[in-house]
């Protein structure tokens, strides 16, 4: 292992490596998991991606205009809605984050995972 490498390693971050002309450059990504919006509320991206906490939802049918062609709508199955915390463990694994968050009806610590947002259809982005 060469000098330096354990630190990377132990840091988990992520090490581009290239060769230009004489010589190999390093970049260094060290992503930011959680920001915080002008409202105070925090909220977490990767990279390009924004994750939201997905509300498990029952599908109802609107209106239909033809066969096969109508409006959906989603009612939530449930009302929770969750805190941030400052000790949240929020850690970044295949594609997800999973962290911990206070229910604010149960009032309990759980723990959440957050998926990317295109992938939900009910979701909660901030916290």
């Amino acid at each position: 292992m060469r000098s330096g490498d354990h630190r990377r390693a132990a840091c988990k971050q992520r090490i581009l490596r290239r060769a230009w002309g004489f010589g190999a450059r390093y970049c260094q990504l060290s992503p930011k998991l959680i920001k915080e919006d002008v409202n105070n509320e925090k909220y977490f991206s990767y990279g390009p991606l924004f994750y939201a906490k997905p509300i498990e939802a029952i599908e109802l049918r609107g209106r239909t205009y033809f066969t096969n062609f109508h409006d959906l709508t989603y009612k939530p199955k449930d009302k929770y809605h969750y805190q941030f915390i400052e000790d949240n463990q929020a850690t970044f694994k295949n594609g997800q984050i999973l962290m911990k968050a206070k229910n604010k009806t149960t009032q309990n610590i759980e723990n959440i995972t957050l998926i990317p947002f295109g992938k939900t259809i009910l979701r909660q982005v901030s916290f």
